[in-house]
């Protein structure tokens, strides 16, 4: 009799565990899907050019930090830059479109690639001074093929890590890209 008893007792706290084990779960679900809200774009999602955007002599690449293209950025600040398959001859141009966004990555450089190899062999998280996060936002439009992706990105202390918010990215494409989020519509 007390076996019996002492298997209830077992199966009951294993149903206890298992159930609080499921609800944390529930809760990463809950975070991870605020994290994607707040900080990613999904396929489906779409950038809208609303003006003409003139890419400079020999480059492939225009950086956008507020109120449209800039020569230079302040790192330091989210900026964006829209990147295209072609090397302007200095009268390539992205026409007003619809950008569909197909895929979405991020990634995470030191800011000094030369001690690179010493963070590494140190095994120390915070041996390295400065981070560049980048978020890559991959791009498609069947008007404007040569468009490849937008990079969003800045340079944070350590001790600011995070990558670049959907809002951010807003602003820094604002008077030039509009995002429309799928899950808004």
């Amino acid at each position: 009799m007390v076996r019996i008893k002492s298997r209830s007792v077992t199966k009951a706290g294993v149903t206890l565990v298992l159930g609080a084990m499921l609800g944390g779960c529930a809760g990463f679900d809950a975070h991870f899907a605020e994290y994607d809200k707040e900080y990613r774009l999904q396929p489906g999602d779409v950038l809208v050019l609303e003006t003409e955007l003139a890419f400079p002599k020999d480059h492939a690449r225009v950086k956008m930090q507020g109120d449209g293209p800039v020569g230079g950025v302040d790192e330091y600040h989210p900026y964006c830059e829209m990147e295209v398959t072609v090397v302007s001859d200095g009268g390539f141009k992205l026409l007003p479109d619809r950008f569909a966004v197909w895929k979405f990555s991020e990634q995470i450089l030191p800011w000094n690639i030369v001690s690179v190899p010493m963070h590494v062999a140190s095994g120390e998280p915070d041996s390295h001074s400065q981070i560049t996060y980048i978020s890559d936002i991959w791009l498609r439009s069947a008007n404007q093929p040569e468009a490849l992706k937008m990079s969003c990105r800045h340079v944070v202390e350590p001790q600011d890590r995070r990558h670049v918010t959907v809002a951010e990215m807003r602003e820094a494409l604002q008077g030039v890209f509009r995002i429309e989020r799928s899950a808004d519509k």
